[in-house]
């Protein structure tokens, strides 16, 4: 995506809700799990923590240990300098966000996503693991479902490769207040009738989010790398 996609600030509080009931409905293909089990994993040291150490709420590193990194977006428009730690678990896959972003918990409970915002409202990450819908189904589902959002001009659709995985790209523009809303809808290689949903929101100055799509891994991917079962491409691994 360049440097030219817009959002309004109301229309990302309707597409978001939206969305979230795109997400609920898809995910009903598939068994249930207690939200009460669900865990945002972050690191306590410079590599990944143990899943079982973060139960219920993530156990964010702490600023002084975050080590900087520069993160740049496969299209290379987009880079990203500074800490970052690995968040997610396999309900919703794996992925870096900046330090100091606060977790949602009511998003996870009422929403059945992962969600990070830094402090002042104008850059959110979400992120959820799709079960039952194929990533094409599922892109071309929610780009029907938010084609007539108020605001919302010029809704496009690309064919992206975030962190080398096959993804459906949907964005909108709205020239006038200066607000970004970008999704990515990511084939699970492993299980082709499952996917991911990516989105990120921003302004002006929250555009190097846009970079941290790179740091994006599936379920297996993380565990297997892990395990030392197969080699990392991800940066959420690095």
């Amino acid at each position: 995506m360049k440097e030219r996609f817009f959002i309004s600030p109301k229309t990302l509080i309707c597409g978001i809700s939206l969305l979230i009931s795109f997400l609920v409905f898809a995910s009903c293909a598939a068994s249930q799990q207690s939200v009460d089990n669900q865990t945002a994993v972050a690191e306590n040291s410079d590599g990944l923590s143990d899943k079982a150490t973060a139960r219920n709420k993530p156990n964010l590193l702490e600023e002084t240990k975050a080590k900087p990194r520069r993160i740049v977006d496969e299209t290379g428009d987009f880079v990203y300098e500074g800490g970052l730690i690995p968040v997610g678990d396999d309900n919703y896959g794996y992925m870096r966000v900046p330090v100091g972003y606060i977790y949602s918990e009511t998003s996870a409970r009422e929403q059945g996503v992962l969600r990070f915002t830094d402090t002042t409202g104008y850059g959110r990450i979400t992120l959820k693991r799709i079960k039952g819908m194929d990533y094409i189904t599922a892109a071309n589902k929610l780009y029907l479902g938010i084609q007539d959002q108020n605001g919302l001009e010029n809704l496009t659709g690309a064919t992206m490769h975030p962190s080398g995985y096959n993804a459906k790209q949907i964005y909108g523009v709205n020239v006038k207040d200066g607000y970004f809303f970008v999704a990515w809808i990511i084939e699970d290689p492993a299980y082709p009738s499952d996917c991911y949903y990516l989105s990120l929101e921003f302004d002006e100055a929250h555009k190097p989010l846009m970079a941290l799509s790179s740091t994006f891994c599936t379920v297996e991917e993380y565990n297997e790398c892990l395990n030392g079962l197969s080699t990392c491409f991800s940066k959420c691994l690095q």
